[in-house]
Protein backbone atom coordinates (compact mmCIF):
# COMPACT_ATOMS: atom_id res chain seq x y z
CA UNK A 1 0.00 0.00 0.00
CA UNK A 2 1.41 3.39 -1.03
CA UNK A 3 0.42 6.66 0.66
CA UNK A 4 0.94 9.92 -1.11
CA UNK A 5 0.95 13.05 0.98
CA UNK A 6 0.05 16.21 -0.82
CA UNK A 7 2.46 19.05 -0.17
CA UNK A 8 -0.35 21.55 -0.28
CA UNK A 9 -1.91 19.96 2.77
CA UNK A 10 1.34 20.54 4.67
CA UNK A 11 1.71 24.17 3.73
CA UNK A 12 -0.18 26.43 6.06
CA UNK A 13 -1.85 29.32 4.30
CA UNK A 14 -1.70 32.70 5.97
CA UNK A 15 -4.94 34.38 6.94
CA UNK A 16 -5.93 37.42 4.86
CA UNK A 17 -5.05 39.65 7.82
CA UNK A 18 -1.56 38.13 8.02
CA UNK A 19 -1.11 38.55 4.26
CA UNK A 20 -2.12 42.22 4.51
CA UNK A 21 0.21 42.72 7.49
CA UNK A 22 3.17 41.09 5.71
CA UNK A 23 2.59 43.08 2.51
CA UNK A 24 2.28 46.37 4.35
CA UNK A 25 5.32 45.75 6.56
CA UNK A 26 7.43 44.82 3.51
CA UNK A 27 6.28 48.01 1.76
CA UNK A 28 7.12 50.19 4.75
CA UNK A 29 10.52 48.56 5.17
CA UNK A 30 11.38 49.31 1.54
CA UNK A 31 10.09 52.88 1.83
CA UNK A 32 12.13 53.54 4.96
CA UNK A 33 15.36 52.07 3.64
CA UNK A 34 15.46 54.26 0.56
CA UNK A 35 14.17 51.73 -1.98
CA UNK A 36 11.10 53.90 -2.49
CA UNK A 37 10.85 53.67 -6.28
CA UNK A 38 11.08 49.88 -6.16
CA UNK A 39 8.58 49.70 -3.30
CA UNK A 40 6.05 51.78 -5.21
CA UNK A 41 6.57 49.69 -8.34
CA UNK A 42 6.05 46.42 -6.45
CA UNK A 43 3.41 47.27 -3.86
CA UNK A 44 1.25 50.10 -5.24
CA UNK A 45 -1.39 50.52 -7.91
CA UNK A 46 -3.87 53.10 -9.16
CA UNK A 47 -3.78 56.79 -8.37
CA UNK A 48 -1.72 56.18 -5.24
CA UNK A 49 1.06 54.68 -7.35
CA UNK A 50 0.96 57.60 -9.76
CA UNK A 51 0.89 60.25 -7.02
CA UNK A 52 3.65 58.61 -4.98
CA UNK A 53 5.85 58.11 -8.05
CA UNK A 54 5.47 61.81 -8.89
CA UNK A 55 6.23 62.85 -5.30
CA UNK A 56 9.37 60.70 -5.21
CA UNK A 57 10.49 62.13 -8.55
CA UNK A 58 10.07 65.69 -7.26
CA UNK A 59 11.96 64.84 -4.07
CA UNK A 60 14.78 63.38 -6.13
CA UNK A 61 14.95 66.46 -8.37
CA UNK A 62 15.17 68.67 -5.29
CA UNK A 63 17.97 66.55 -3.88
CA UNK A 64 15.92 65.31 -0.93
CA UNK A 65 16.20 61.81 0.46
CA UNK A 66 13.39 59.72 -0.98
CA UNK A 67 12.56 57.64 2.07
CA UNK A 68 8.91 58.34 2.81
CA UNK A 69 7.20 57.29 6.02
CA UNK A 70 10.42 57.41 8.04
CA UNK A 71 8.25 58.16 11.10
CA UNK A 72 6.22 54.94 10.69
CA UNK A 73 6.31 52.82 13.85
CA UNK A 74 3.77 49.98 13.56
CA UNK A 75 0.40 48.83 12.34
CA UNK A 76 -2.27 49.94 14.78
CA UNK A 77 -5.19 48.06 13.27
CA UNK A 78 -6.29 46.13 10.19
CA UNK A 79 -9.93 45.98 9.14
CA UNK A 80 -11.76 44.65 6.11
CA UNK A 81 -14.65 46.43 4.46
CA UNK A 82 -17.96 44.82 5.50
CA UNK A 83 -19.05 43.68 2.03
CA UNK A 84 -15.65 43.53 0.33
CA UNK A 85 -13.41 40.78 1.71
CA UNK A 86 -10.77 41.72 -0.88
CA UNK A 87 -10.38 45.29 0.45
CA UNK A 88 -8.52 46.05 3.67
CA UNK A 89 -7.75 49.19 5.64
CA UNK A 90 -4.43 49.40 7.46
CA UNK A 91 -4.21 52.08 10.13
CA UNK A 92 -0.54 52.93 10.55
CA UNK A 93 1.02 54.47 13.65
CA UNK A 94 3.40 57.32 13.05
CA UNK A 95 5.81 58.70 15.63
CA UNK A 96 4.01 62.07 15.43
CA UNK A 97 0.74 60.33 16.49
CA UNK A 98 -1.04 61.28 13.27
CA UNK A 99 -2.82 58.24 11.83
CA UNK A 100 -2.48 57.31 8.18
CA UNK A 101 -4.92 54.87 6.63
CA UNK A 102 -3.90 52.77 3.65
CA UNK A 103 -6.41 50.96 1.45
CA UNK A 104 -5.20 47.61 0.10
CA UNK A 105 -6.92 45.44 -2.48
CA UNK A 106 -6.34 41.78 -3.30
CA UNK A 107 -6.27 42.38 -7.03
CA UNK A 108 -6.00 40.26 -10.17
CA UNK A 109 -2.28 39.73 -9.51
CA UNK A 110 -3.50 37.64 -6.56
CA UNK A 111 -1.58 39.73 -4.08
CA UNK A 112 -2.37 42.69 -1.85
CA UNK A 113 -1.59 46.09 -3.38
CA UNK A 114 -1.87 49.60 -1.92
CA UNK A 115 -4.35 51.78 -3.81
CA UNK A 116 -4.96 54.75 -1.51
CA UNK A 117 -3.66 56.54 1.57
CA UNK A 118 -5.15 59.29 3.67
CA UNK A 119 -4.04 61.06 6.84
CA UNK A 120 -7.07 60.01 8.90
CA UNK A 121 -8.62 56.94 10.50
CA UNK A 122 -10.70 55.42 7.71
CA UNK A 123 -11.50 52.39 9.88
CA UNK A 124 -14.04 54.62 11.64
CA UNK A 125 -15.72 55.10 8.24
CA UNK A 126 -15.43 51.55 6.91
CA UNK A 127 -19.21 51.02 6.93
CA UNK A 128 -19.65 54.05 4.68
CA UNK A 129 -17.01 53.22 2.07
CA UNK A 130 -18.75 51.91 -1.03
CA UNK A 131 -18.11 50.93 -4.62
CA UNK A 132 -18.01 54.56 -5.74
CA UNK A 133 -15.16 55.31 -3.34
CA UNK A 134 -13.32 52.18 -4.42
CA UNK A 135 -13.57 52.97 -8.13
CA UNK A 136 -12.43 56.55 -7.42
CA UNK A 137 -9.29 55.05 -5.85
CA UNK A 138 -8.76 52.73 -8.83
CA UNK A 139 -10.18 49.58 -7.22
CA UNK A 140 -12.56 47.73 -9.47
CA UNK A 141 -14.15 44.86 -7.61
CA UNK A 142 -17.52 43.36 -6.86
CA UNK A 143 -19.08 43.20 -3.42
CA UNK A 144 -19.30 39.85 -1.66
CA UNK A 145 -23.12 39.98 -1.69
CA UNK A 146 -23.21 40.70 -5.43
CA UNK A 147 -20.78 37.83 -5.99
CA UNK A 148 -23.10 35.49 -4.06
CA UNK A 149 -26.02 36.65 -6.20
CA UNK A 150 -24.03 35.93 -9.36
CA UNK A 151 -23.06 32.48 -8.10
CA UNK A 152 -26.71 31.56 -7.52
CA UNK A 153 -27.63 32.68 -11.06
CA UNK A 154 -24.90 30.65 -12.72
Amino acid sequence: MVFILSLTSCISRLSPEEEVRNTFEAYMKEMQTGNSQEAVRNFCRGKYKETTTNLLGMMELMGEKTSLYKDYTAIQEIAFLPDYSDVAIVLANMSNNEPISFILHFDNSESWKIYYAEASNLILLKNFINGDHLSEWGIFTISDSDMEDLETIF
